[in-house]
């Protein structure tokens, strides 16, 4: 088990420091997470043969997460994820414009993942836990001031990552506002259950509970049209 390590996601960004967690379990998995975008980095787990591997992918430095292509590797994305259509919103009979900053659409002209400078690329304050069930869980919590990207309203924001000692993660959301306004949080985590980065993930299967789904347009945009999986 090779662990991320600490002296690799050290630096400062915006005037704080960038740190590396580590959460344990009692049955020897591990999760790794920085918080820089509250990102999760990695977990080690084992297999139905009791085989041990990194199921998350990701980097081995914070240099690698500033200068990858697909910026989101493992990050909470907010304020909203997804696209917003003309990067525009009328809530309360105000119409807010936002940044426009997607590439899919030509031109440019819809809002991904928050803006320019979402809470993907924030610096969140992290503090371990140990919950009440004694599992490690890891609280990250940042303040999204009124119009940044163009948003309406101080936003407090809190993520935890719970590592449980069934080898499971819980990741929770909750955010708090002093003013009417949206929001839709996500985790931006990719994952290749074989451990395994020469072999693909074609054959996973994923099961959702649910039995609809929002339609989007060509452009990825939601068309407010909610659509049966059938």
């Amino acid at each position: 088990m090779e662990l991320l390590k600490e002296e690799n996601f050290s630096g400062i960004i915006d005037d704080r420091e960038i740190r590396l967690f580590t959460l344990r379990n009692k049955k020897g998995c591990v999760a790794q997470f920085t918080n820089y975008g509250a990102r999760w980095l990695s977990m080690w787990t084992p297999d139905k043969n009791g085989g041990w591997a990194d199921v998350v992918l990701g980097f081995e430095s914070l240099d690698e997460y500033l200068t990858a292509k697909e910026k989101y590797y493992g990050a909470i994305v907010g304020r909203v994820c997804g696209r917003i259509n003309e990067g525009t919103f009328e809530l309360d009979k105000t119409r807010y414009q936002l940044a426009n900053n997607d590439l899919f659409g030509e031109p440019v002209r819809n809002h991904l993942h928050g803006g320019f400078e979402g809470f993907s690329f924030k610096v969140w304050t992290g503090v371990m836990l140990l919950t009440g069930q004694d599992e490690e869980a890891l609280e990250l919590t940042f303040l999204s001031k009124d119009g940044e990207e163009g948003y309406p309203g101080n936003l407090e924001v809190k993520v935890t990552y719970t590592l449980g000692n069934d080898n499971s993660m819980k990741i929770n959301y909750s955010a708090y506002t002093d003013k009417t306004t949206i929001v839709n949080l996500t985790s931006h985590a990719y994952f290749n259950l074989h451990g395994d980065m020469n072999k693909n993930v074609l054959d996973h299967f994923i099961g959702i509970c649910a039995d609809r789904s929002v339609e989007c347009d060509e452009e990825l945009i939601p068309t407010g049209n909610i659509i049966s999986i059938k």
